[in-house]
């Protein structure tokens, strides 16, 4: 992750003992901004996060950070015992494409696809889709169908992901996808990169591959660790029956959530 800037929250409870509880946390920019930021004492750590993101106006390219330098990923977590927290501002833009960066810079907090039960039995967390571009606006996609040259990039249109996989160390790994959602008509199925966060280095991608069908791409898995039991995504265009490892069965799971509200 490259070096950006980090702001210190310093938090307090509320002197009022007739009101509602709360922990303020405030914050001081390196630029010499300040302001505070309050939350419920029963708030979660997602809640924090977007209250965070909400004040600051920094949208969903932040990260917060305990005071013991543990990542702040698990958004149902209980408010950490801390008074203190640094937020890092994301640097996506040395690895996303400039279309796909204007609609992370847009993005804002929001709930994901899929009810609490599905997501523990498939060990989710939130999974969404935050905006689209069309195809014509990332032709060096690396990853492209062939056809789409021949239809001068005319068809289709990238969705701008948010997946999260739970592993099986219980840690809460937020991935960024850039996925094409190819087009029935040709028999054509997904394709795009992923990006792991908050480092945002491309971890692999999914390709189009056979009638209406996608199979994983995978680089890099060394920060995974599987959970004891994902069941099988039996989604084609997520990839699901091509999967060849527990990550690339979970990363299905995760897209299939995004795109389609479940998972078949």
């Amino acid at each position: 992750l490259a070096q950006e800037p980090q702001h210190r929250f310093e938090g307090r409870q509320s002197e009022n003992p007739m009101a509602e509880a709360t922990r303020t946390f405030q914050v001081s920019t390196l630029a010499g901004r300040t302001f505070d930021i309050s939350v419920p004492d029963g708030s979660t750590v997602g809640e924090l996060w977007e209250e965070s993101s909400r004040v600051a106006g920094l949208g969903i390219l932040v990260v917060l950070v305990s005071e013991e330098g543990a990542r702040l990923d698990n958004p149902s977590a209980a408010l950490p015992a801390g008074s203190q927290l640094s937020i890092i501002v994301e640097n996506p833009e040395s690895t996303v494409c400039q279309a796909a960066l204007e609609v992370l810079r847009k993005a804002k907090p929001g709930a994901g696809m899929g009810s609490a039960d599905v997501l523990q039995r498939y060990c989710l967390g939130r999974c969404r889709m935050m905006g689209s571009f069309p195809t014509k606006l990332w032709m060096e996609d690396p990853r492209i169908a062939d056809f789409m040259e021949y239809h001068n990039y005319s068809l289709c249109e990238y969705e701008v992901l948010e997946l999260t996989l739970i592993d099986g160390a219980g840690r809460h790994h937020q991935l960024i996808g850039v996925i094409n959602s190819g087009d029935s008509d040709c028999n054509i199925g997904f394709w795009g990169p992923i990006y792991l966060r908050p480092s945002f280095k491309e971890v692999g991608g999914i390709l189009s591959y056979g009638d209406t069908e996608s199979k994983w791409d995978i680089t890099d898995a060394s920060w995974y660790k599987a959970p004891a039991s994902v069941p099988p995504c039996n989604s084609k265009l997520s990839g699901g029956p091509n999967a060849q490892s527990p990550l690339e069965n979970h990363l299905s799971c995760a897209l299939s959530m995004a795109f389609f509200g479940g998972i078949d």
